[in-house]
């Protein structure tokens, strides 16, 4: 497959600079105006003690890779 060669490729790579820095622009408006929202949002007190939180991280620091070679030549 043949490629055609780029021409003015400070033109192209300025371009993106300008693109990638718009798109943030929209993103952070994006993450303001949801943070605004979520300001207003305040639940009764009868359902944040109704709500279970449950740690669905197993992942234990204490449990190496040592430890597993260990228990698995058991």
């Amino acid at each position: 497959m043949y490629q055609l060669p780029v021409n003015n490729l400070t033109r192209i790579r300025r371009a993106r600079k300008q693109v990638k820095k718009a798109l943030g622009d929209i993103g952070l408006e994006f993450c303001k105006e949801a943070a605004e929202e979520f300001k207003e949002f305040c639940p009764n007190e009868h359902i944040v003690k109704g709500t279970l939180c449950l740690d669905i991280c197993a992942w234990d620091p204490s449990y190496s890779k040592t430890q597993v070679n260990l228990i698995s030549n058991l």
